[in-house]
């Protein structure tokens, strides 16, 4: 900010042009079942339909949120590169091929913190995120809780404080990593990002007032003419069918690319 004289005026801010979009999609299934199966259900198989549902949408979204960080043939283009241009201009580099050790960890961390935004300050990186496929949760295990590391280059190696192990970083094991990620680095390629809160790389966005996944039933079209209230599980007038659907709204997009950093593991570093 720069300097305010006695009795001077605050001067305005200019505002950024840049923008980024994102755009929102319904998705959704249905699934219908017989009046007979239900009736015939005393070990209560379709009792769990709704949770089936809602564990779809779960599923559905860490899909799509694993996408737009991760594609087919490695880390998704549209967020990594070497380089790759953010919305202010700048070229930005966030991609490597170091394999997950606490020596890349570091490299990775110094290279994301030595980083400046469109005026060139500094960004700030204090929480950390390291996203890692099942084959690497081990690693990234062992990594994020050893007390000592071993120091390397000596006649006689000596332990010393594993540093990495006191930042606090949080581990996020994606088994849709390997599934999205369809290549020959796919269980090797490992993910690092910023707290959301201080930047964010990937957005995934909810329509506002369907922010949690509706699951509902069918009524019933049967009108009752006697023998009590007519349930939704007795099924429709013509077919007895009984019918569930559910429905999320979202999308996401790629964001801030200064705030993600991704390694393919498929170099020889240490």
């Amino acid at each position: 900010m720069p300097e305010v004289s006695e009795k001077g005026e605050y001067l305005v801010a200019p505002m950024g042009n840049g923008k980024y979009s994102i755009s929102l999609k319904k998705r959704g299934r249905q699934f219908d079942i017989s009046w007979e199966s239900i009736i015939n259900d005393a070990m209560g198989a379709f009792s769990d339909i709704p949770a089936r549902f809602s564990n779809a949408a779960i599923r559905t979204e860490a899909r799509i949120v694993t996408s737009l960080f991760a594609s087919a043939t490695g880390p998704n283009v549209l967020l990594f590169g070497a380089p790759i241009l953010d919305v202010d201009g700048q070229n930005i580099v966030n991609v490597g091929d170091l394999p997950l050790t606490i020596t890349n960890l570091e490299t990775t961390l110094t290279k994301m913190g030595e980083q400046t935004d469109a005026k060139g300050e500094p960004i700030s990186i204090s929480g950390i995120h390291l996203v890692v496929p099942k084959s690497l949760e081990l690693t990234a295990r062992a990594i994020l809780t050893s007390v000592l590391r071993q120091q390397a280059g000596s006649a006689t190696p000596v332990p010393t404080a594993n540093v990495v192990s006191q930042m606090g970083i949080q581990l996020h094991v994606n088994p849709y990593l390997p599934i999205v990620d369809t290549s020959g680095n796919k269980n090797t390629t490992w993910y690092v990002f910023a707290s959301p809160s201080e930047g964010a790389a990937i957005e995934y966005a909810r329509l506002l007032g369907h922010e949690s996944p509706e699951i509902c039933m069918k009524a019933s079209d049967k009108a009752s003419v006697g023998g009590g209230v007519i349930s939704p599980f007795d099924g429709d007038f013509a077919t007895d069918n009984i019918f569930y659907r559910v429905r999320i709204v979202g999308g996401g997009t790629q964001l801030d690319p200064r705030f993600a950093y991704a390694q393919d593991g498929s170099g020889g570093g240490t």
